[in-house]
């Protein structure tokens, strides 16, 4: 079975084309419907528990941040997984000043999270640079647990993941697109570090590859979860 987390201000129904394009079944999680801020760490060993009990050979596909917090589960039960597909992840910011930053540049969304339309907001996080070069997703209707993507799980929350990735024991997929320049060199130093990781590029997505590029992912998903 593929568990697919999806990324911030995304919900469980973005894997609906995804799933009923796949032979192997496809459960999608609502990161949302979490009663409590947990931390990603903490959220990851949570998950692992959930996972560990109902699948004897789990995959783990997640985009962005959900991928973010897959790197958690994988690294907290390394001989869990199967096999993982991580799509456009980021591993950490390796300095404090580069936390810092992060946090107040989250602190400023979140300011307009909780002050602007819900239409307005969600247009300008669509209008970001990373997005630039892929579609517009549509606005999601749900708007409850979703300030958690801006402070629990906040890259400025996560240490830094990748003296840690060789800790990983599954092979993993790291998939971006070649319009993303910034998450491909990502993904690209980030396997140098990770013993069972392979990257692919899909040339014609931007950051939200899944979408941008659908029957491309899908094939890469299928063929690499049937191995």
């Amino acid at each position: 079975m593929i568990w697919a987390l999806h990324g911030a201000f995304g919900d469980a129904s973005d894997w609906e084309t995804l799933a009923a394009s796949l032979p192997t079944e496809v459960r999608p999680i609502d990161l949302w419907s979490t009663e409590h801020d947990l931390s990603l760490a903490d959220w990851g060993a949570e998950f692992n528990r959930r996972v560990a009990g109902s699948d004897p050979e789990p995959i783990l596909l997640g985009y962005s941040m959900g991928a973010r917090l897959g790197l958690h589960a994988l690294l907290d039960a390394p001989g869990l997984w199967r096999r993982a597909i991580l799509v456009s992840p980021h591993p950490g910011l390796g300095s404090r000043d580069d936390r810092r930053a992060r946090r107040a540049r989250d602190d400023g969304w979140l300011r307009k999270f909780e002050r602007l339309e819900w239409s307005e907001f969600w247009g300008e996080w669509n209008a970001q640079g990373v997005f630039e070069s892929s579609v517009s997703r549509p606005l999601v209707t749900r708007r409850d647990s979703m300030r958690r993507g801006l402070v629990a799980w906040s890259l400025s929350e996560q240490g830094d993941l990748l003296p840690d990735l060789h800790r990983i024991g599954c092979p993993i997929l790291w998939v971006t697109g070649g319009r993303d320049q910034k998450f491909t060199s990502i993904a690209e130093a980030s396997c140098l570090l990770s013993p069972g990781a392979q990257h692919r590029v899909i040339e014609s997505a931007g950051h939200r590859v899944p979408w941008d590029a659908p029957d491309e992912f899908a094939e890469l998903v299928r063929d690499f979860s049937a191995l």
